[in-house]
């Protein structure tokens, strides 16, 4: 076997199919994703503090050009008011 090559022996499968089944292959990379929730009052602020730590966090690799892609995304508002914990609540990825 030569250099990242693998030989596979003894694996079955199912008869090939009546029509043309393709697949694309692409090298794409890696993906991360955070999910965070806040609750209560000051949420821009809470948004802009968390942005803050994560590109404080990552700065080396921001300055690197690491990623292709990297954002903060606020989803949701709280009324002025809120009756409960999920109105009160809002979503950042």
């Amino acid at each position: 076997m030569g250099e990242n090559r693998v030989r596979v022996t003894g694996a079955t499968g199912l008869p090939a199919p009546l029509t043309l089944k393709t697949a694309i292959q692409a090298h794409g990379g890696y993906q991360a994703e955070v999910n965070l929730h806040f609750a209560g009052l000051d949420i821009k602020e809470k948004f802009e503090s968390v942005k803050k730590m994560g590109n404080s966090i990552l700065k080396d690799d921001i300055e690197k050009g690491a990623f292709s892609l990297l954002d903060y995304q606020l989803y949701g508002s709280v009324p002025e008011d809120p009756q409960s914990l999920a109105e009160a609540t809002v979503h950042l990825r």
